[in-house]
């Protein structure tokens, strides 16, 4: 699928150019655009954790501390899951680096700053202006993903969410600014 993906575009817009549904390639740009910028969002908030945690957890002098930011930064893309592996893995080598010292009540400071500045700065820049919806949707789709498809559904449920408000936004246009 992804090495025909071109003509799988060509087609679908080839046929809504020949048929009554005009609008529909309209939308489905509409919904490819917000899609990008969704993904680039993540990828920034990816890279500045990255780059955040990399530093950190050199500073502090621990072992793999740049190899821990650099994958502790990549998984955060898995909402949750991603940071708390990547404190578990670097508690885990603190422990065994440092024994029971103060070190790691920093490693444990770290990935709570930078969940903090994930969830109250990065997530609501990059990613809620890019899918231009309100934050509590933005939850609920979260909530709802969450308890109907468990973890696959917080994984998929802001570009779904996404889509939907894409699909809302052009029908309240279409019918009510015409």
């Amino acid at each position: 699928m992804l090495l025909e993906l071109d003509n799988i575009k060509l087609f679908v817009i080839q046929i809504t150019n020949s048929s009554n549904l005009k609008f529909f390639s309209d939308l489905l740009e509409q919904i490819n655009q917000c899609l990008s910028r969704y993904i680039r969002g993540q990828g920034i908030i990816c890279l500045s954790l990255c780059v955040f945690y990399s530093f950190s957890l050199f500073m502090i002098s621990l072992q793999f501390g740049l190899l821990l930011g650099i994958f502790s930064g990549f998984i955060c893309f898995v909402p949750y899951i991603g940071a708390f592996l990547g404190c578990l893995i670097s508690i885990i080598i603190g422990f065994l680096q440092f024994g029971f010292n103060l070190e790691i009540l920093y490693i444990i400071l770290i990935f709570l700053a930078g969940q903090l500045f994930e969830s109250y700065y990065l997530t609501p820049k990059f990613v809620g202006e890019a899918v231009n919806l309100n934050p509590l949707w933005i939850i609920f789709s979260l909530s709802l993903g969450a308890k109907f498809f468990g973890f696959l559904g917080v994984l998929i449920a802001i570009p779904l969410a996404a889509i939907f408000g894409v699909v809302l936004r052009f029908y309240f246009k279409l019918v009510f600014y015409k």
